[in-house]
Parts: C-alpha cells; sequence; structure tokens
C-alpha cells in the first residue's frame, strides 16, 4: 500500500515522501481495518514534523496525522461495535506507538472510533476528531458549562474554538468570541456568538465591562495559550474557570491564586500515552455523529483541501495561519 512518511524531522516541503511498497496491516483481536478517505492538519502534527514535539513521535519512517474518516475493510475477531462497510471517523494518534492516518489502509483499536453518520462528508468527518474531543473536554468535563452562564472563548473560529462554541451554545450558554478580524467576528456570529470582540480594538476591562457589567466571565476557554494567558485569568471573575486547551504558556498565576480561579488544562492524548480511558474517543465521537446527523453542529472546513501526496503544502499552508477552517486532507 501507499503511505506518506517522513525519515527525519524537518521543513514541510522537504520531509513528506511517498513509500508504495508497505505491506496493509491486518487487525489485531480488537482492531479494525479502515481503508482512509480524509484526514486532517492540526498543530500536534505540524510540531510532531518539525521536531518541537518529536519525542512523541512514530519511530522512522514515521506516518503522522492521527484524524481518520474513512471505511471499515476488516474486523477484528473480539470487534463487536463495528462491520465491514461501516462508516466511521475517529483519531489514532500519529504519535509514538501509534501509526498515523496518512496511508491507504490504517488499523486501529475500534475503541477509538465512531460509527459516522451518512449525511456527513468525508471532510466534515476528518476535520473534527482531534479538535471535537478536545472543545468536548473544554466545554462538558472541565468547564461544566450551565444554561445562562457567561463563556469567553479566544481563538473562538479556530479548530478548537468553533466547536467550543457551539458546544457552549447547545448548552444555553451566552457565549463571547475573541477573534483577529472582522471576517472572522461574522463567523462567529454566524455560530451563534452571542458577541464578538476583535482583539486588537478593545482591552480586556472593556469587554469585561460591556459584557458582564464588571464581574468577568463565569468560564474563559484559552485556545490561544502563550502571551495570551495573562488575558484569560483578568478575563475571569472571581472564582470563575478557566481552560486552557493549548499547552504552550509561561505565566504569572497569582492573579488566578488571588482571584480563586480553577485552573484546567486539557491533554487529550493522555489515553495514548496511559492506557486509560481508550474508549472516551469512541463515545465523545459518538456523540458528535449524533449532533452532525441532528444538523446541531457545523465544522468549519478550508475550501482549500489537499491530497495525501500533498501533505507538505497542506502543513505549509497551516502554518502561513492562512486558512479560514479546518484543513482537509483527502485520498
Amino acid at each position: 500500500m501507499k503511505a506518506q512518511v517522513i525519515n527525519e524531522f524537518g521543513k514541510a516541503l522537504e520531509v513528506f515522501q511517498e513509500r508504495n511498497d508497505l505491506q496493509i496491516p491486518n487487525p489485531q483481536e480488537h482492531e479494525i481495518q479502515v481503508q482512509v478517505f480524509a484526514s486532517s492538519v492540526n498543530d500536534l502534527d505540524t510540531k510532531i514534523r518539525n521536531g518541537d514535539l518529536g519525542f512523541i513521535a512514530p519511530e522512522f519512517p514515521a506516518i503522522l496525522h492521527g484524524d481518520v474518516a474513512g471505511i471499515v475493510t476488516g474486523i477484528g475477531k473480539n470487534v463487536s461495535r463495528f462491520k465491514k462497510g461501516d462508516k466511521v471517523l475517529g483519531f489514532i494518534g500519529g504519535i509514538k506507538g501509534y501509526a498515523g492516518a496518512l496511508s491507504d489502509f490504517i488499523t486501529a483499536d475500534e475503541r477509538f472510533f465512531a460509527s459516522a453518520p451518512d449525511s456527513s462528508s468525508f471532510a466534515e468527518l476528518g476535520a473534527l476528531p482531534l479538535v471535537g474531543i478536545t472543545a468536548y473536554e473544554a466545554i462538558l468535563e472541565k468547564a461544566g458549562v450551565e444554561k445562562d452562564q457567561t463563556v469567553l472563548i479566544y481563538g473562538a473560529t479556530g479548530g478548537v474554538g468553533h466547536i467550543a462554541l457551539q458546544l457552549a451554545k447547545l448548552l444555553g450558554a451566552k457565549v463571547f468570541a475573541v477573534v483577529v478580524s472582522k471576517e472572522q467576528a461574522d463567523i462567529a456570529s454566524k455560530l451563534g456568538a452571542d458577541g464578538t470582540i476583535i482583539f486588537s480594538e478593545k482591552a480586556v476591562q472593556e469587554y469585561v465591562h460591556e459584557f458582564t457589567n464588571d464581574l468577568g466571565f463565569d468560564i474563559v476557554v484559552d485556545t490561544v495559550g502563550l502571551q495570551n494567558f495573562p488575558n484569560a485569568l483578568e478575563a475571569v471573575k472571581v472564582g470563575g474557570k478557566v481552560i486552557n486547551t493549548f499547552a504552550y504558556i509561561n505565566a504569572d498565576l497569582t492573579s488566578a491564586q488571588m482571584k480563586g480561579v480553577s485552573l484546567h488544562f486539557i491533554a487529550m492524548l493522555i489515553p495514548l500515552f496511559t492506557n486509560i480511558n481508550k474508549e472516551k474517543y469512541g463515545q465523545i465521537l459518538s456523540k458528535y455523529a449524533s449532533w452532525l446527523d441532528e444538523k446541531k453542529l457545523t465544522v468549519l472546513v478550508d475550501e482549500k483541501s489537499f491530497r495525501f501526496t500533498e501533505v507538505g503544502l497542506a502543513h505549509q499552508y497551516y502554518e502561513s495561519k492562512k486558512a479560514k477552517g479546518k484543513i482537509v486532507l483527502l485520498k
């Protein structure tokens, strides 16, 4: 079979190579074999490729990307949830110990997958798993969003942010979106945001005053991280919650302590690293499958898609920060 692999870390257009001499993997007892039709680009994938997260990379020659959508073509003898011909979406890793999706066929634990609705395209399904699982953990598990709470989301039209926005609205919250342009503000409004803030146009205290009467937001979801984290701490109310979905922060937490803020960090790879609660991926994705089928959720997909053979170009496009939605790879 064919696969896109890397044999070293490096630049997007330099390290990917196509192999056409790999064996089609056979499913183990609890695994399914899937013919892959779509995947997508996440920050995790680009940082493994360039070596920033090389310590969690698969062994060379490495097949990257964890998001997968496809059709079941084989099942292990103890598989109970799927049969040949089923349309599925899943997250399989693309990290150390877990080969990725950029090949004709993959095998992985059935617990990583959910049945996909016929009404959804492979592009939508391939774009969803990592960002969907992350947003679910942030909004439902860590934040515990409730009706009429105020939720502020930094990066509200990004991969995780646009799903988090919609989940919070499904739960009845009042959601406010921090974005970087008028175009993004319009997108956030269409997704249901009750208010939008263009980051460069207002100081934190201005939108805290405008939308919360100076009380602060009940919940702040920071999908940006880095130097933005202090803004999240400033925007949250006394006793509120800050959820960080982006691993890279370096901040003084004194203000969080003084306000009695609950801090939560999302690490959706934990089931892969610890071998604990692996069924979580499939359970969460099953809920998304229902929401998609009921038209309760929109997955933003950039108008520019790439073939698997163009994965280097897809990474380059992701790093240009010009995309207006998830960047999808199609077979």
